[in-house]
């Protein structure tokens, strides 16, 4: 992680980071070595994905903040383009700030054809059933007010299959909470770190099909 990321950041914050096992030793050097975060960084360490249920009431009680922020951990975002998330919802244009990497040019192997492809697809089925416009229903990046969380945080496992991506159940809640939605450009690139979990297409490509179906019968009829 760049050591300026959080370089312009107010000294009244107190950043809370949520990361895996195998990564929780590098954070916790980075804290140390950095005197800009060291006195108001916590760091939190899970083997799950970032909204599953296990974890779900331990991040909140974690997170006694305002909004919460979810990077990429691959870096595929950068985090230097946090801050304008922030600013996004700070100034309430947005209840629920969700990244694209669509709208910039990608950047040659950072994703896959049938990726890009796949994405197009679902960001019009998408747009579609949220009834706001989607472009990129996978980016892992988003920013939302911690007291949404909150009421998000019931429908977990309520849409017909498990997400393994964790992405399409915060936007179907988001719609369903009827909170705004709004599409942030980000510069997207190759992978820093970890592995991609779109390696079968076709099969994650129906687990996709069917949570939107699932999406359908409850955000457009109500089921």
């Amino acid at each position: 992680m760049p050591r300026n990321a959080f370089r312009n950041w107010g000294v009244r914050q107190k950043l809370f980071f949520v990361t895996i096992s195998r990564l929780m030793g590098p954070l916790k050097r980075y804290c140390a070595c950095s005197r800009f975060i060291r006195k108001r960084t916590s760091a939190w360490n899970t083997d799950q994905a970032y909204v599953n249920h296990e974890m779900s009431g331990q991040v909140s009680m974690l997170l006694q903040a305002i909004f919460l922020m979810i990077l990429d951990a691959d870096l595929t975002t950068i985090p230097q383009e946090l801050p304008y998330f922030v600013d996004i919802i700070t100034s309430g244009q947005a209840e629920f700030v969700n990244g694209s990497r669509l709208v910039y040019p990608v950047p040659k192997g950072a994703m896959t054809t049938a990726n890009m492809l796949g994405n197009k697809f679902f960001s019009v089925a998408f747009t579609y059933l949220l009834g706001q416009p989607v472009k990129d229903t996978l980016c892992g990046t988003k920013v939302f007010w911690r007291s949404d969380w909150e009421r998000i945080k019931p429908m977990l496992g309520s849409w017909g299959i498990e997400d393994r991506w964790d992405n399409y159940e915060l936007l179907f809640g988001a719609a369903k909470l009827n909170l705004k939605i709004l599409d942030l450009p980000v510069h997207y690139q190759e992978r820093i770190y970890g592995f991609t979990k779109m390696t079968r297409v076709f099969r994650n490509g129906l687990v996709m099909l069917k949570m939107c179906w699932h999406g359908f019968l409850k955000l457009k009829l109500g089921y």
